[in-house]
Order: C-alpha cells, then sequence, then structure tokens
C-alpha cells in the first residue's frame, strides 16, 4: 500500500533522517550537549524526567546504536559502521568507569547486549565483547529469574517482569538466541515466569492473579495514595501486556511450553475484560484497583490515551499478537477495533504532545505502521499520514538533536534535548526509516511490538 503524496509529503524524508543520524555521530559531543541540558533545569526530581547514564539502552547510548544499526543497513558505504565502533568503545568506558548495576533491556546489560548485536553485522564483528556479556547474563539471570519466581508469593514488583526493567523485556533479547542452547534455556526459564505470573494466587484469604502488586511494592509514591490496597498494571512499558505481547511473540517464533498458551489466553481475556468503550472505540484504564478487581467493575472511565507505554497502542498491539500466536479472532478484533477508534479519535482531537516513542507521536505511528502491515485498511492508511504530518512538524534540525522531548511537569511544559532510543531523537529516527521502505528495519524488535 504505497503512502498518498497528496497527505504528507515525503521529498526530504531520507535527508532529514541522515541529518538526525549526523547529530548524533559524536558519542562525546551527545554526552555533553545532554549534560549541559540538564544542568539548565531547576526541576525537583529532575533524574525522573531528563537524566543520563550513558550506557543504556532506553536515553543513552545503546539504543542509539540500534538507529546507526539500521543506517549501516541501507547505506553501507556511508561509514556508519565507524561511528557504531566508536559507540561501543564509549559504552565499554562507561561501564568499566561506573559499572552496570542493572540485568534489564533498557537500563542494563541486556540493552547493552542488543546494542551490539544489532552492530555485529550478523554476528559477525564484535564477538569477543558479545561473549563477555554473555557470560554475564548467563550466570546472572537464572538468579535474577528464581528471586522474581519467589516474590511471586510474597509479592511482586512491576520491575521484576515489565518490559523496561524486568524478564519481559530481558526475554525479547533471548530469543535472537533460539538457536545457542544455554541462552535457549535461560529463554524457557523466563519464559516459565511469566506464565506461573499468570497462575491464581492467594492473598488475604482470597485468590488474584500473580501479578497483583501489593501497596507497599508500588513504584511510584502516588500510587500508594491512590491505591492503598495495590493494583493490577495493566500498561505495555510496565504491566502485564508487555508480558503477554513476549509470550505471544514467543509463540509465533515456535516455542511452545507447558501452559503457554493457556497463559497467553489468561491475559488476553484478562485485558478483553477491563477494556472500556467510548463513541469511537476501545480504551484501558491504566491500573485496575483491588476494590475494581473484586466488583468486577471500573469505578471511573478510562481517559484517553493513545502512546505504546501506558496506552491504547501498545495494550492493543499486544492483543494483537496475541491473536495471532492462537488464531484468536476476539482478540484481533478488538486490537483492530482499538486501532480504528483511535483513527476516528484523533482525527478529531489529538492528545499526545511528545514528538518521542515512549508517550508520543512516534511510539503510536510505529504501532500504527506495523498493523498496517498487518492488516492493511484505509482508515490505517490515513492514520499513519495524519500521525506522520504530526510527527514531521516537530522535527527542527536547528536544535541539539533536531528534535525534543515534550514533559508536562506540575501543568508546565518543558522541552528537553534527548538523543535516545526510548525518548528522544533515535527513536523517532527509527520510526521514519520505516516509511524508506528500502528495507524492512529488524532493531524496532527492541520495543516488543514485533
Amino acid at each position: 500500500m504505497e503512502l498518498s503524496k497528496d497527505n504528507v509529503v515525503l521529498e526530504n524524508l531520507e535527508l532529514t533522517i541522515k541529518q538526525l543520524g549526523y547529530k548524533l555521530k559524536d558519542p562525546d559531543i551527545v554526552e555533553t550537549i545532554v549534560m549541559e541540558d540538564i544542568s539548565k533545569f531547576d526541576i525537583e526530581d529532575i533524574e525522573y524526567y531528563h537524566s543520563w547514564s550513558g550506557y543504556d539502552l532506553g536515553n543513552g547510548l545503546s539504543g542509539i546504536c540500534c538507529f546507526i544499526a539500521e543506517l549501516d543497513e541501507i547505506y553501507p558505504d556511508e561509514g556508519w559502521d565507524i561511528i557504531g565502533h566508536n559507540y561501543l568503545l564509549k559504552i565499554k568506558e562507561k561501564m568499566e568507569s561506573s559499572g552496570v548495576s542493572s540485568l534489564s533491556l533498557w537500563g542494563g546489560f541486556t540493552g547493552i547486549c542488543f546494542a551490539a548485536l544489532a552492530l555485529s553485522k550478523g554476528e559477525t564483528r564484535y564477538q569477543n565483547f558479545i561473549n563477555q556479556l554473555h557470560q554475564i547474563i548467563l550466570e546472572k539471570i537464572p538468579i535474577e529469574t528464581e528471586r522474581c519466581r519467589n516474590k511471586i508469593e510474597l509479592g511482586v514488583e512491576m520491575t521484576d517482569y515489565d518490559v523496561i526493567g524486568g524478564l519481559a523485556g530481558i526475554g525479547r533479547y533471548l530469543l535472537y538466541y533460539q538457536n545457542n542452547k544455554d541462552m535457549n534455556e535461560l529463554l524457557k526459564d523466563v519464559l516459565r515466569y511469566l506464565i506461573k505470573l499468570t497462575e491464581k494466587k492467594e492473598v488475604n484469604g482470597v485468590k488474584v492473579p500473580g501479578w497483583y502488586i501489593p501497596s507497599e511494592n508500588q513504584f511510584l509514591p502516588i500510587e500508594k495514595v491512590k491505591f492503598p490496597n495495590g493494583n493490577f498494571n495493566v500498561g505495555f512499558a510496565h504491566g502485564i501486556s508487555g508480558c503477554l505481547a513476549l509470550l505471544s511473540i514467543a509463540k509465533l517464533k515456535g516455542y511452545v511450553l507447558k501452559d503457554q498458551d493457556k497463559a497467553i489466553s489468561t491475559l488476553a481475556n484478562w485485558l478483553s475484560f477491563w477494556s472500556q468503550t467510548d463513541e469511537f472505540g476501545p480504551l484501558w484504564p491504566r491500573r485496575i484497583s483491588w476494590e475494581e478487581y473484586f466488583s468486577n467493575k471500573a469505578d471511573s472511565k478510562a481517559t484517553v490515551y493513545e502512546a505504546w507505554c501506558y496506552g491504547e497502542a501498545g495494550i492493543a498491539r499486544s492483543l494483537w499478537l496475541a491473536g495471532r500466536s492462537l488464531k484468536n479472532l476476539k482478540w484481533m478484533n478488538l486490537a483492530s477495533n482499538t486501532f480504528n477508534g483511535m483513527y476516528k479519535r484523533n482525527i478529531r482531537n489529538y492528545t499526545l504532545i511528545s514528538p518521542t516513542y515512549c508517550h508520543g507521536i512516534a511510539g503510536t505511528l510505529h504501532s500504527v505502521q506495523l498493523m498496517l502491515k498487518d492488516q492493511p485498511t484505509k482508515n490505517l492508511l490515513i492514520y499513519k499520514n495524519f500521525l506522520l504530518n504530526k510527527l514531521l512538524k516537530h522535527i527542527d534540525l536547528d536544535t541539539s538533536f533536531g528534535i525534543k522531548d515534550i514533559e508536562e511537569i506540575k501543568g508546565k511544559k518543558y522541552k528537553f534535548n534527548k538523543p535516545g532510543l526510548l525518548n528522544g531523537s533515535a527513536g523517532v529516527a527509527m520510526v521514519l526509516l520505516r516509511e524508506l521502505n528500502k528495507k524492512d528495519i529488524e532493531w524496532d524488535s527492541v520495543f516488543l511490538v514485533k
């Protein structure tokens, strides 16, 4: 299905993407710009909104590597591999100077693995570095998986299982090593943990799903106020939708574990049950309270939120993957109706303020691109062009990275110079690369939507 030039102008898109790449070509300059930008803001808890570790996949150098790897694949004679090499050297320097405390995909060792694999040109480069990283995760992931498994009965935290900090995100990397016996066993262990997470457990004398988060384990202080008896996280980045996505992708890639189909069905049916509907289509609350769970009824209406992290885009995409994995038309139709509702709703009133991936336009656009590939419709094409136009209007090549993340903090909007994959220019550029249709990009798999 071809893009309509009447709806969106793409004459300079390829040049724009390369210019975004050029702004990221020197990791030292990138780091300097970010650190200077952070120092400009006198905001309480600035690290929550704008931070820099250097090596991480979410906001740091590893995520940029995934974008650079795609540029090198499309333009193999333009030196992007050299830029990628310099990035890996900088990442190694950061690891040696400050250490890496997390195993996670978006903030730890697994994200660095993803960066090195992306730049490895089909595992022909950086094998010593990758093997060193693999030795670490082969040693530590079994310990982490066992720790998380033991916590199911005691009470989980979202970072035990989620896409950003937990085992669901780690599992997506392990899927690249199905033919490696040791890595394959790690993945199976992660999947078994997620399957167990979907089983009921007893809390205060009653049965609840294993992913219930007790009050004391909730991540944000405001959650403890709003959900004094704990909650069930619905979202993709930090909730159960991301777990559904990994279980479904694994199934589509040939994994068949005991009770895996049952776990997929449990999660997909649970998400289906908690969907609400406005005049345009399905919506979801971000969390379900203990009280709502036992009354089988939401206390308030879900608010519109089209984003990947907690909104309709991520949740619906997970249902689509689940439907494909088990050939369940009910879930696929719910996902399709959600994207159609997003289109009808957004054409009238678009609410996301940031262009970036996690909670902005790029993340929504990416899911629509993938849905359009899986199920091409006129409405999805129009919606994609609409989002693309919105995204392109945010690009300003006179700024440090060509695009800024926008956050609303205590009623005031702030614009931050961020270069990364999750909340910065690399993520936006990665999504724009899909529009060139030169090659089907690979490393957007890191978002667990494919």
